[in-house]
């Protein structure tokens, strides 16, 4: 229905309003690197549903984004963090298969240092991060502040909203917001395969909204 408005009154509190705004961005190419890093949450708190949605956008980012996105590499993390290899491997469909062969034959237990798994990748140079969690720090750094200070010296880091359950959307938009980043919204299969190029557009930032009266 385009643009809309609801108002209402209280005697006590007086007058209210909510409103919709949609604007109309235009889309522009982004700059992006052509290097990698995806980190998959592998806590308890990434349930096999969520931990499936993670390895199937994991493998549509790099299977939909071969030409300019080369190599790649995967921090898995929970308590602890560790590589799936020392050096980043190229990104060819035989290693978009092997590293989730990988994947799923990790058990999802422990806590989220969403701290320690930031610092290890600001570690390993400037690219791309890809944050595969549901952003709720539950061991180690919860500050958002400080988490995204982590974040100084990498490239944008871009999430992503699967609609489950005890994800941390505060936390999310602010590391998103703090590295030049965004945040996808991912609540089905449909969504994957827009959701898994959408990096690459220019994207923007509403500063105000205005309603007339």
């Amino acid at each position: 229905p385009g643009a809309v408005l609801l108002t209402g009154s209280d005697p006590q509190a007086g007058e209210f309003f909510a409103a919709r705004a949609v604007p109309q961005l235009p889309i522009a190419p982004a700059a992006t690197a052509d290097a990698a890093t995806f980190l998959v949450d592998t806590s308890l708190s990434s349930n096999p549903d969520r931990f499936n949605i993670y390895l199937t956008l994991l493998r549509a980012v790099l299977d939909k984004n071969r030409d300019s996105l080369k190599t790649f590499n995967v921090l898995f993390f929970s308590v602890d963090a560790h590589w799936y290899s020392p050096q980043p491997v190229a990104n060819t469909p035989a290693n978009v298969d092997a590293v989730l062969a990988f994947a799923n034959t990790l058990a999802l237990e422990g806590a989220t240092d969403l701290g320690a798994a930031l610092a290890e990748a600001a570690h390993h140079g400037k690219t791309d991060l890809f944050l595969l969690s549901d952003g709720a720090a539950t061991w180690g750094q919860g500050n958002l502040h400080a988490l995204g200070k982590l974040l100084a010296g990498t490239g944008a880091l871009f999430a992503y909203q699967t609609g489950l359950a005890g994800t941390d959307t505060s936390a999310l938009v602010h590391l998103a917001r703090e590295s030049g980043g965004a945040v996808f919204s991912v609540t089905g299969e449909a969504e994957i395969d827009k959701a898994a190029t959408a990096h690459v557009n220019r994207h923007g930032r509403a500063r105000s909204v205005e309603v007339t009266g």
